[in-house]
């Protein structure tokens, strides 16, 4: 009995997080899609990003939050894939989180985050913290799941 209500509460935990998520990555990749030009200029602003590689990291960058979106939403439903989205997701999160600490040491600490498009109020410190913050958030989700998904095996291990 016991062991249900943490399966429940698991998968329950990562459901709600995941569909967070879900939706976080995928309308940043979809705002950074369809205004390219801006989510360039803010990367060409940062400074720290050669001029020739602007353009592709403007297009490769909405696009893999988007697959990550993906990947989320179908680790709702095929549970074996939970720890790969989680850990991807929370690698491309310091991955960013990384970057714009970068852009604040080597630039501009003031500079907007350009992380959810021209609505982005945030500094880059702020952006990194907050990535930070999202990605123990998802560690935690994750966690719950697998924890989740090993009490289910042992209790049809056991019974």
């Amino acid at each position: 009995m016991k062991s249900r209500f943490w399966r429940v509460l698991g998968r329950g935990v990562w459901s709600i997080a995941a569909t967070w998520f879900v939706y976080m990555f995928t309308a940043s990749g979809v705002r950074k899609l369809t205004d390219s030009s801006a989510f360039a200029a803010s990367l060409r602003r940062f400074e720290v990003v050669p001029e020739e590689m602007v353009r592709p990291i403007s297009l490769w960058i909405p696009i893999l939050e988007c697959l990550l979106g993906g990947l989320l939403a179908v680790s709702l439903v095929w549970t074996r894939l939970t720890a790969i989205a989680a850990s991807a997701c929370v690698g491309i999160l310091l991955g960013f989180a990384a970057f714009l600490l970068c852009v604040a040491i080597l630039s501009d600490a003031e500079l907007p985050c350009g992380c959810l498009g021209k609505e982005s109020p945030e500094t880059v410190v702020q952006g990194a913290v907050r990535n930070v913050l999202l990605s123990i958030v998802l560690m935690l989700a994750g966690l719950a799941a697998w924890n989740a998904r090993e009490a289910a095996a042992t209790a049809s291990a056991q019974g």
